[in-house]
């Protein structure tokens, strides 16, 4: 029978009579320490005739079969246990210590409705020879449940190789009634144990998603958590899956946006994430097939923040085709993105910033746009098609830009940097020619710069890649100083050359890692080759650390080299495309995973210890692979540390905006 416990009319359920009377010790004056009597007489359960009235039923006292006393002293220290009574009358002496304030507490189960009653009194200090009389009136309460942070079909869900799982808790007042908890059933129950007093639930042993365990060997453990007060015991039912993506974010952990139209496909790709003070993110990327770019923000569980923009959506208004790379977070809340526009001949740097509400920011550049033509600034024939691809913003509010400058004819590309001060106008006291942009010609057929770092005292980290052979590309490191010049005091002058075993090297993401002094250490990440344990070369997940001075630092990795190895044959390549540093030192690659046997490709993550070893603690031996078809672009880091990763999901016909959030 269901109860409309909002209808319920609170009633007299019965009277718990407490006569004090005198104390165990004879003496006239009882003196702290000293004990002293309570009888609390339970009457007949036919004299309790209120009865409880519900839309529903009547319940009568008739059922009510036990009743309970629990007696506390003021600091909530039980002094008598809880202690049954038949329902049809009885007496029971207590024994408590007089000139102590006293909470009694009695409760009643009507088992025939599963309906319980309580109620209490607080009783002042008893001296020895006083018989004060304390009446209890009961009144129902709601049955016993229990609350538990889960999905809204009662999943939860445990990054890999951790233990805790849950706390449950319940609605019963802590203060006056204990509740405890035991593991009771589910297909998986031998892989979990419960804190009998707290309810903590967690796993014997971490679990790892590369190796399920659970019954289905599908990641998802039953189990069943039994919890009772001695009048109730509630079974809770729970489905614990075990894996890396955060499933309370979007859908199962995945945001989709698709920019496309009713009339025309879209290829729509992220390419940099920003995660607000707010909890907010910004992703922005290429929409429409590269044909424009947009931002859009999406609150911290993964739904569109329509207060931005239109609809959640900033877009660009120019003649050209715009391509966003790189995007970074102003103190003030403005929000910073650099690429390129296509005006029909070439490219330009692009850089713009957007207010916080998503509108172009009219005080910066024209109507929020800055665009750059190095061949116009350097009075070139030969200079054409400048792309951005990294940003920073420096402590004095200066912007600083990097990516490439091409050759007319196709003759290469070489790095290229420029620095805009906060109003969006070229920085003149940047650069050699005083004009607020650097071109770096490093000597091969053909270098990008395609990441970008600051360092103390003002040294700008530029990293990418540079091809001096006709079969593979190597690591690029340049380092100039604060006014834009080559840094003599890194490398050979101001460049670092590394090559991975003969393959196609690429700086993807560069970040400075603390080691104790003001420079810290350089860590240059990206995809290049490696030679596996049996001596094959794959195309892979690598990093290099370097001193302050250049030097491969051979206390990182193996000689300041390191590599994730990810199970497969040659035809599976990894490549990573992002980094990001925890507060730790440890270091964050997200990439994609390229198989060319099925043609697919996926999310991947990877974590490296501060000393270059990968973090076999995270995911599956220090890497995480999703089952879905796309790739990840960009990363940033939530301030509870977990992951946001953003790219393009592939559909039948097209590909969308993808964001993913991970546990770290």
């Amino acid at each position: 029978m269901k109860l409309d416990f909002a209808n319920v009319l609170r009633v007299l359920a019965g009277v718990i009579i407490a006569t004090v009377l005198h104390g165990c010790n004879d003496t006239a004056n009882s003196t702290s320490g000293a004990e002293a009597k309570i009888t609390v007489t339970i009457p007949h359960a036919s004299s309790n005739r209120a009865a409880r009235t519900t839309t529903d039923a009547v319940i009568a006292p008739a059922y009510i079969q036990t009743y309970a006393i629990t007696v506390r002293d003021s600091a909530n220290n039980v002094i008598v246990t809880s202690r049954e009574i038949p329902a049809r009358g009885g007496e029971l002496s207590l024994t408590v210590p007089s000139n102590t304030a006293l909470q009694v507490t009695g409760e009643a189960l009507d088992q025939g409705h599963n309906v319980r009653f309580r109620g209490s009194k607080a009783m002042s200090p008893i001296a020895a020879g006083a018989s004060p009389t304390v009446s209890i009136t009961l009144d129902a309460l709601t049955p016993l449940s229990a609350t538990v942070q889960a999905t809204a079909q009662g999943i939860l869900t445990v990054p890999d190789n951790t233990t805790d799982v849950v706390l449950i808790t319940t609605n019963a007042n802590k203060a006056d009634q204990d509740v405890t908890f035991d593991v009771t059933g589910g297909a998986d129950r031998k892989f979990f144990i419960v804190d009998h007093n707290s309810g903590q639930l967690s796993f014997n042993n971490p679990p790892s998603s590369s190796n399920p365990l659970d019954e289905n060997k599908d990641n998802v453990y039953e189990v069943q958590v039994t919890f009772t007060d001695g009048f109730e015991s509630v079974p809770q039912d729970l489905k614990v899956t075990v894996g890396n993506i955060d499933i309370s974010f979007g859908t199962n952990g995945i945001v989709r946006t698709d920019f496309g139209t009713d009339t025309a496909v879209s290829y729509d790709s992220a390419k940099a994430v920003i995660v607000q003070l707010d909890g907010k993110i910004v992703v922005a990327g290429t929409i429409n097939s590269e044909s424009n770019s947009a931002l859009i923000r999406y609150n911290s569980n993964g739904t569109i923040d329509d207060k931005f923009g239109t609809q959640g959506i900033a877009k660009f208004s120019l003649d050209g085709a715009v391509r966003i790379h790189a995007m970074a977070l102003q103190p003030d809340g403005m929000i910073l993105v650099a690429g390129s526009v296509f005006f029909g001949a070439t490219d330009d740097f692009l850089l713009a910033r957007f207010n916080t509400d998503g509108a172009p920011d009219t005080s910066f550049g024209s109507n929020g746009i800055v665009t750059t033509d190095f061949a116009t600034l350097f009075e070139s024939s030969t200079m054409e098609n400048e792309r951005a691809f990294a940003l920073a913003l420096q402590s004095d509010g200066k912007i600083v830009v990097a990516g490439e400058v091409g050759v007319i004819g196709g003759a290469g590309t070489h790095f290229a940097v420029a620095r805009y001060d906060s109003n969006g106008k070229l920085d003149p006291g940047f650069g050699p020619n005083i004009n607020g942009v650097v071109m770096s010609n490093l000597g091969s057929t053909s270098d990008t710069a395609s990441a970008l770092t600051l360092q103390a005292g003002g040294k700008i980290v530029v990293a990418g890649s540079a091809s001096f052979t006709d079969t593979h590309d190597d690591f690029a490191i340049v380092r100039y100083t604060s006014d834009g010049m080559l840094d003599s005091t890194f490398g050979t002058n101001g460049l670092v050359i590394t090559d991975f075993a003969k393959y196609n090297d690429r700086v993807t993401g560069v970040v400075i890692q603390p080691d104790g002094t003001p420079e810290g250490k350089i860590v240059a990440t990206g995809s290049g080759g490696f030679i596996d344990i049996d001596g094959r070369v794959h195309n892979g997940i690598v990093l290099a650390r370097y001193t302050n001075s250049g030097l491969l630092d051979e206390s990182f990795g193996v000689k300041g080299k390191a590599f994730v190895e990810f199970s497969g044959n040659g035809s599976v390549s990894y490549y990573a495309y992002a980094a990001a540093l925890q507060t730790d030192g440890k270091i964050v690659l997200a990439g994609q995973y390229d198989d060319c046997n099925d043609g697919c490709v996926r999310f991947v993550l990877a974590r490296f210890n501060i000393n270059g070893l990968v973090d076999t603690s995270f995911g599956g031996n220090g890497k995480v692979v999703t089952d879905f078809n796309s790739t990840a672009n960009a990363i940033a880091l939530q301030p509870d540390g977990k992951i946001i990763a953003a790219g393009s999901l592939r559909g039948v016909t097209a590909d969308d905006f993808a964001v993913v959030r991970f546990y770290p």
